[in-house]
């Protein structure tokens, strides 16, 4: 007997403590429990995780999450755990006993949501493991990476197709597979279809949340005097700002330059150590240094209320990558502006951005060779095996440049030749190598040492069974006893060989996903090269004729060019938006034609609304506007003319046949 269905509501407000979802929530959610493969495209902010999480729970079993987000998993089971909910991530970094533990809790029906990386889901012994597993949905975070023509494609993403093709449960409904939910923030129609055909959706339903952000004032002046611009924007900050830079020096170089004008601001970029990073972004989040300089690296899971600026210092390369990063303003509904300022440089930066990260075929297989070389592996060897991997000593010892290195590896990343696994933290792990009575021994002949064994056995109850994280700052904490102070005891013990210290480290790696092949079989296809490059050079073809407002070759005129929030609507394949009235483009054309302020605007509704409860030329109404014997100026009739198009535009008159006008808002 099937058990009854909780309302989502009540979860919400159970789990979650809200009485009322955000729009276009609940009706995603509905259709998630009806079984009904699902693609929902919300804003950025706009609550993907609980159109997943929330059905999930409803339906009992096992739910499985699809991410490329590390830090995002993370800070997901983190706050599930929170709410008293079973979460769990299998994540590289983990040991073997750590993950077969997961895996155990899976088996037993004691999870309800399972955290993992698209490429865990093309390993033959996962999907044997989990077939018996009660899931009842697949959820696709970041859904965009699996189309070829995205503006993030990642090939280890068409893997979860397969997985999913590849299930058959007697819990699925209908036998269509089981059922799917993908989330994006950022599609063209054009992705969402791939997405859709990729991932073998059944008669999906769509739901496509507007694009339009009406409280986001985008301004893309062409100019050289960014640092003024910048400080101008800053002088009236009333929140955080965010200040998007396209390079690691560049990120330093424009955060050195506000703290010296005054301005209290931090560098967030890759090359800082993960302690260093979350340190900063803390700061941040806290507002102790509430501008944030940084690189696409930071902002994606991370959800900040009162962002009021976000400054564009470079020209990101396609609308959707700027579209993402311009979102993480006003996500509390609030004000926020977005400044692009630019140059005709900074257009064929980004268009050498994109040709530099094509390297030639030749050297791509350059460093593939020397990949070969530096992992030790023979022509036919190293399949499915992981090696460490250090960039710099990399190209310090095959004389090859930084930029070129990491482009070639992501082209044999995506061509499915390699495996980069990206920076992450390995945690310190301990372990006693001694019998529990050589301990008890060891703290009769070394009383120092005693407190610190006992802290350790009390802690950590498998340490005499295997190793075990460690984290000397979460003991210190619990015990009352110094970071330091714990540090030296165990480095003591390890040097007394009682026990096993591997230290906390920070590597980098790659996996070799076929066995190394001769350079005579080494194929890039099209796919991870020729026709990429082409639809990058596309993507940043798009945003240029947005801010230049010239028509990319071969296109038509673009209707929307007065309006930088219509562009990129119709960019999204929004083409009915009326102009947004507060970007750049649309104040000067205010300016330009004398058009009414916002009271103006007012007061002219004001006045017009009961004239037009019944239809009336539009003649008629500038007739009755004036009722005198003297007959407005030319200049105060266009203005007019102007606003009446407006509300037009905005759907609060209607104009009919033979130019009469109607009111029909409520």
């Amino acid at each position: 007997m099937n058990r009854p269905i909780p309302e989502p509501r009540k979860i919400l407000r159970h789990y979650w403590g809200y009485e009322a979802f955000r729009p276009g929530q609940e009706e995603i959610i509905e259709s998630v429990l009806q079984g009904r493969d699902t693609l929902a495209l919300l804003a950025t902010g706009g609550g993907k995780s609980l159109c997943y999480q929330i059905p999930a729970l409803a339906l009992g079993g096992l739910c499985i999450v699809v991410t490329p987000l590390i830090a995002l998993m993370k800070d997901q089971v983190r706050a599930l755990h929170r709410l008293g909910i079973s979460a769990e991530a299998l994540i590289s970094g983990l040991t073997l006993e750590e993950s077969e533990e997961i895996l155990e809790k899976a088996d037993t029906g004691q999870l309800q949501f399972l955290y993992l990386s698209p490429e865990r889901l093309g390993n033959q012994d996962f999907l044997t493991r989990c077939r018996p597993w009660n899931l009842t949905l697949l959820a696709v975070d970041e859904a965009h990476c699996i189309a070829q023509w995205g503006h993030d494609f990642r090939p280890e993403y068409q893997r979860i197709g397969e997985f999913k093709a590849s299930l058959s449960s007697p819990n699925l409904p209908n036998n269509k597979g089981l059922p799917t939910l993908a989330l994006t923030a950022s599609a063209t129609p054009e992705v969402c279809n791939e997405i859709c055909e990729r991932l073998g959706m059944h008669r999906p339903v769509v739901f496509r949340q507007t694009f339009a952000r009406p409280k986001l004032q985008y301004a893309w002046p062409q100019t050289h005097s960014k640092h003024k611009i910048l400080e101008d924007s800053l002088a009236t900050l009333r929140g955080k700002a965010l200040v998007y830079t396209r390079s690691r020096s560049q990120s330093e170089q424009v955060a050195l330059w506000l703290t010296k004008h005054g301005y209290p601001a931090q560098a967030y970029h890759a090359g800082l150590s993960p302690e260093l990073r979350d340190l900063r972004q803390k700061s941040w989040m806290s507002h102790e240094f509430p501008i944030m300089v940084c690189t696409s690296a930071f902002g994606m899971g991370i959800d900040q209320p009162d962002v009021r600026l976000v400054f564009h210092w470079n020209v990101p390369e396609s609308p959707e990558a700027y579209y993402q990063e311009a979102g993480r303003a006003g996500r509390d509904g609030g004000d926020g502006v977005c400044i692009m300022p630019w140059t005709l440089e900074d257009l064929k930066d980004a268009k050498d951005r994109i040709e530099e990260a094509f390297p030639p075929i030749e050297r791509i297989h350059r460093v593939y060779q020397a990949l070969g070389l530096w992992c030790n592996l023979a022509v036919g060897a190293g399949l499915d095996q992981r090696f460490d991997f250090d960039a710099s000593a990399f190209c310090h010892r095959f004389d090859l440049p930084e930029k070129e290195v990491h482009h070639a590896m992501q082209i044999l990343h995506r061509a499915e030749l390699i495996r980069i696994q990206e920076e992450l933290m390995l945690p310190a792990r301990v372990r006693f190598v001694v019998s529990a009575r050589r301990l008890y021994e060891l703290r009769v002949q070394e009383p120092v040492l005693d407190p610190y064994i006992d802290i350790l056995l009390r802690n950590y109850p498998g340490i005499l069974d295997r190793g075990v994280r460690f984290d000397e700052r979460a003991l210190a904490r619990q015990s009352g006893i110094t970071a330091v102070s714990i540090l030296q005891a165990i480095r003591r013990l390890e040097a007394l060989q009682v026990l096993d210290f591997v230290p906390r480290s920070d590597k980098q790696g790659i996996v070799w996903i076929t066995e190394r092949l001769p350079l005579t079989h080494v194929h890039i296809p099209a796919s991870a090269y020729t026709l990429l490059k082409e639809a990058r050079l596309n993507r940043l073809q798009a945003l240029e004729s947005m801010m230049t407002l010239e028509n990319p070759p071969g296109k038509v005129k673009d209707l929307h060019q007065d309006c930088r929030s219509q562009r990129l609507l119709h960019y999204f394949g929004e083409t009915q938006s009326a102009p947004c009235g507060i970007c750049d483009l649309c104040l000067e054309n205010q300016a330009l034609k004398g058009e009414f302020n916002g009271q103006e605007m007012q007061d002219f509704q004001n006045k017009i609304r009961p004239l037009l409860q019944e239809p009336t030329h539009v003649l008629e109404l500038m007739r009755q506007l004036d009722p005198g014997p003297h007959q407005s100026a030319p200049s105060e009739i266009q203005r007019r003319t102007y606003a009446l198009q407006w509300l037009v535009d905005q759907g609060i008159i209607q104009r009919q046949m033979n130019d009469t006008l109607l009111w029909i808002k409520p």
